[in-house]
């Protein structure tokens, strides 16, 4: 018997926009005048002042980003790399939002939430991460660099690609990640927060807290695991603080914003050099001259950015939480 699979090339009207719906007349209500109407996740992460940054709206930015990640993998044919990466950042900047509901979400909710959208983003990683290494490897590949090492790693790369895609963007695949998208953004669009204080600046100093507790760990051990850790948290509170986004932010925001994305883009792109170095180095089991330049230049480069990112983080995760 043949099983017919639902056409995804588009987004229909369906029990999430009428949550979504009820949501945002229950924040009208309560703030006339303030979004009336759900527009794109742009136009929802930009309130003017803190003040303005209420749990609704928040709720209504994380099913916006929930609901642009789904429509990126959306079509009948398999989304190229770029839409893959767009819809791992939507998912991204959706966990950063949750975390600022955590508290008027419950524990129960905000996990079950919290870990379908982590499986739906573990499941696109397998194709961005490869993505990722092979635009390292050419990044610090030279002509004096290349070796049998970097060859055939180059070719590996270039199969691991094709098969990821086959396995994760095949139409039956994705259709399973668009429903589970699609009903993360049901439940979360229909789900009646309890009222907090302290909302969202309690949430981020959480964040930052856990961030500096990670710092901790990496300044004594260094590895690349530990700063990985680092990179997450920062990414994590980077992502959270966008609400506060507007046309006057205060100074503080301003300079968490760049000091976030100082330490985060350095920790990434060293995390990216870590794993390319662990997939050449058992390659070159007697590596040639070639093969021993590459794997310096990838350590060099790679010492380089992680201190450009200690220092930048020591500096701005100076303060307790309390005082951020």
């Amino acid at each position: 018997m043949v099983q017919h699979w639902p056409v995804i090339t588009h987004w229909s009207r369906d029990t999430t926009a009428v949550a979504m719906e009820t949501t945002q007349a229950r924040f009208n209500a309560r703030r006339p005048g303030a979004l009336a109407a759900v527009g794109p996740a742009r136009s929802l992460m930009k309130p003017a002042r803190e003040s303005d940054v209420t749990p609704t709206q928040i709720q209504l930015a994380l099913c916006a980003q929930v609901r642009k990640a789904a429509q990126a993998l959306s079509g009948r044919r398999a989304p190229a790399d770029h839409a893959v990466h767009a819809a791992r950042k939507s998912i991204k900047r959706a966990r950063a939002l949750l975390r600022l509901l955590r508290p008027a979400l419950g524990r129960v909710s905000y996990r079950a939430e919290d870990v379908a959208l982590r499986d739906v983003a573990r499941t696109l990683s397998r194709v961005r991460d490869v993505a990722v290494m092979e635009a390292s490897l050419k990044s610090v590949r030279g002509r004096a660099q290349r070796g049998p090492a970097h060859d055939r790693l180059a070719r590996s790369l270039q199969g691991e690609r094709l098969q990821a895609r086959r396995a994760v963007l095949d139409y039956r695949k994705r259709a399973q990640l668009i429903g589970a998208l699609r009903a993360a953004e049901q439940r979360i669009a229909a789900n009646r927060m309890a009222p907090m204080e302290g909302l969202p600046i309690g949430s981020i100093r959480r964040l930052y807290r856990k961030g500096r507790k990670a710092l901790g760990r990496a300044g004594a051990q260094p590895s690349a695991e530990l700063l990985h850790e680092v990179r997450k948290h920062v990414k994590y509170l980077s992502l959270a603080l966008e609400p506060f986004r507007g046309t006057k932010p205060t100074r503080r925001v301003w300079r968490a914003i760049e000091a976030t994305g100082e330490i985060e883009d350095p920790l990434g792109r060293g995390h990216d050099l870590a794993l390319l170095r662990a997939r050449i180095e058992p390659m070159a089991k007697e590596p040639q001259d070639n093969d021993k330049r590459l794997l310096s230049s990838i350590s060099k480069e790679q010492h380089k950015l992680n201190a450009r990112a200690l220092k930048r983080a020591q500096r701005f995760y100076a303060r307790r939480a309390q005082r951020f």
